[in-house]
């Protein structure tokens, strides 16, 4: 009888671990391979610049997944592309996106030296209305022959899930849940105040996001606008 037990007790934890593992990255795509492309707009409705993700490789170990992924990003006026890699982390039943990702297009500076320093902030597997969630800062220092040129930086502060909502996106439906957030955008020694909002669909990430000035008027959006 005590050995069944235990064994009924196993299968419970197997299944749950395997759900819970499952269920990390479900707003996500995992397959290696996809493709999900970004195009940026500004408050005119006029493309400024369209970025590739690329699914890379997905591992596992005892500890976390990670998702390993490219960015490759060009600015409609440029010919120059800007590409880095980062990692979304499934750990403790808990989601994160390296906050390189919210950089943007930093191909002006191809010629130069580009040194990142990111954090990782969560993005729930379980969102609920209302939820709060951490902050987090990225930061890139520009550097042209040992000598330095520029920071560029983002802070976000003040996260959390708004509301669940569908939304249509490139002529497709999707149900999501909306994450807003403050944001300080910094370049040299110009700081700018604002905010934004993202809509993160189940199998398909982020498939709209809007930014707003210190106002609350709409500067930019991007959308998802193909995913293979």
């Amino acid at each position: 009888m005590k050995k069944r037990i235990l064994m009924a007790i196993s299968l419970i934890l197997a299944t749950a671990f395997g759900a819970f593992a499952q269920d990390c990255f479900k707003y996500f795509p995992q397959k290696e391979g996809t493709k999900m492309e970004i195009t940026s707009y500004n408050d005119k409705d006029k493309v400024t610049g369209v970025a590739v993700y690329t699914i890379l490789k997905k591992t596992k170990t005892d500890a976390e997944e990670r998702l390993h992924l490219r960015i490759e990003s060009k600015s409609k006026d440029s010919d120059s592309v800007f590409t880095q890699e980062f990692d979304y982390i499934c750990k403790d039943g808990k989601m994160y996106v390296d906050m390189k990702s919210y950089l943007g297009n930093l191909g002006a500076y191809n010629s130069m030296q580009v040194e990142i320093n990111a954090d990782k902030i969560e993005i729930p597997s379980n969102p609920t209305a209302g939820q709060s969630l951490q902050g987090g800062e990225v930061l890139a220092t520009v550097t042209n022959n040992g000598i330095p040129f520029m920071k560029i930086g983002i802070t976000l502060s003040n996260r959390k899930v708004e509301k669940f909502e569908d939304i249509t996106v490139s002529g497709k439906s999707y149900k999501c849940f909306k994450i807003t957030q403050d944001s300080e955008a910094r370049m040299a020694f110009v700081k700018t105040k604002g905010s934004s909002a993202e809509w993160i669909a189940e199998n398909a990430g982020v498939v709209r996001s809007e930014q707003y000035d210190k106002r609350g008027n709409r500067t930019s959006y991007s959308l998802l606008t193909k995913l293979e």
